[in-house]
């Protein structure tokens, strides 16, 4: 039964990854398999990309680099000519944290080549 239960959250929640990707306009034309690891796009691997999309949220840029503090680790991303995707931990692979504890803050911190991006969550309003 617990088994059964993870398995229907962790498929809602590639579900809402894809679904939100593909409502952003920022996944046309790739596989199921891409859409599931997609992240974002940007022009360039040098620049933190201006919507990021992690854990079914989508996140929009704040600031390229803050003085902010990474807390908890989220997890890893590749960039492929400006495509990001879910990482593996390797070389090159960049980090996504929480902002301080995640109980008191729902930003992220993106770090990559360009330093400590900050990002919240995008409002319906964008």
């Amino acid at each position: 039964m617990f088994i059964s239960i993870i398995r229907l959250i962790l498929l809602m929640s590639i579900s809402t990854t894809i679904f939100v990707g593909c409502i952003n306009g920022e996944a046309e034309n790739t596989s199921a398999t891409e859409l599931e690891s997609f992240v974002a796009k940007s022009d360039t691997c040098e620049k933190p990309p201006k919507v990021l999309n992690w854990s079914g949220q989508s996140y929009e840029l704040i600031s390229e680099n803050t003085s902010e503090e990474p807390g908890m680790k989220y997890g890893f991303v590749n960039c492929d000519e400006g495509s990001f995707t879910i990482g593996d931990g390797g070389t090159d692979t960049l980090t996504i944290y929480s902002v301080g504890n995640p109980k008191d803050n729902s930003g992220i911190i993106f770090i990559g080549k360009w330093g400590h991006a900050i990002y919240s969550i995008k409002s319906n309003g964008h």
